[in-house]
């Protein structure tokens, strides 16, 4: 007898072998499906991060050229209270000037003074001229006066003038980290970038690979086929085997009443068969001489 499987697993029984390829092979095609579509998006999402990266790279350097140009505009009037500061520097120098010259013309104005006193010829011109000098030696201290205060201007000027200068380097340097800043996001851009070609290259050969196993699980779900069409098959000759091994035993008892009527037909062809002749009639009988 041949070795096949018993008839129960036939067609009656649990699923084969192929069908278990078949379902893991489905199984995987989906689950490698699903990872290439979450690759895709992750891929999406990459390159929406690198175009945001982009455009905050965009702006800060839009942010740097802006304190650039107030960094300049800073220099510009810095330069202008400098210059405003020689001015008032220059009308100190002036005003010192007019004092020194007002204390002269005071001096020269006591000495006609006392040279009238001496003269005894005090008259009212005099009196005038003392009060004049007065006067100048009034205005002489409040020019004296306004000079130290444009002094103190300049001063002020020439301090908030360093201090435009300082600030004018702060956002110098502020612009340049910035632009620093815009050239890193524009390098986490593009690492953002390749990172989406990447995930995307990926989503395909897991996209190549679902394809495989759906190919694998149509492979595999021929052969289950072709093995269930083999059992069927199998089965058929099996059953073939069986009725032949039934009939044997009648085959056999047919074959001896066959045997036995043979033997009993040759039993009465020798009882029918006439006498034999003496040796010499069977002779001239063979020889025919």
């Amino acid at each position: 007898m041949r070795g096949e499987r018993p008839l129960a697993d036939i067609g009656h029984g649990r699923p084969g072998v192929g069908w278990d390829c078949e379902q893991e092979a489905g199984t995987a095609a989906k689950n490698f499906e699903q990872k290439a579509k979450n690759f895709e998006q992750k891929a999406k999402n990459f390159e929406q991060k690198a175009k945001n990266f982009e455009q905050k790279a965009k702006n800060f350097e839009q942010k740097a050229k802006n304190f650039e140009q107030k960094a300049k505009n800073f220099e510009q009037k810095a330069k202008i209270f400098e210059q405003k500061a020689k001015n008032f520097e220059q009308k100190a120098k002036n005003f010192e000037q007019k004092e020194v010259n007002a204390h002269t013309i005071h001096d020269q104005t006591s000495v006609n003074i006392l040279n009238e006193v001496n003269a005894h010829t005090i008259h009212d011109q005099t009196s005038v001229n003392i009060l004049n000098a007065k006067n100048f030696e009034q205005k002489a201290k409040n020019f004296e006066q306004k000079a130290k205060n444009s002094e103190q201007k300049a001063k002020n000027f020439e301090q908030k003038a360093k201090n435009f200068e300082q600030k004018a380097k702060n956002f110098e340097q502020k612009a340049k980290n910035f632009e620093q800043k815009a050239k890193n996001f524009e390098q986490k851009a593009k690492n953002s970038e390749q990172k989406a070609k990447n995930f995307e290259q990926k989503a395909k050969n897991f996209e190549q690979k679902a394809k495989n196993f759906e190919q694998k699980a149509k492979n595999s779900e021929q052969k289950a086929k072709n093995s269930e069409q083999k059992a069927v098959n199998a089965h058929t000759i099996h059953r073939s085997d069986i009725r032949e091994h039934l009939n044997a035993p009648k085959n056999f008892e047919q074959k001896a009443k066959n045997f036995e009527q043979k033997a009993k037909n040759f039993e009465q062809k020798e009882v029918n068969a006439p006498p034999i002749p003496d040796p010499d009639i069977r002779e001239h009988l063979k020889t025919g001489v």
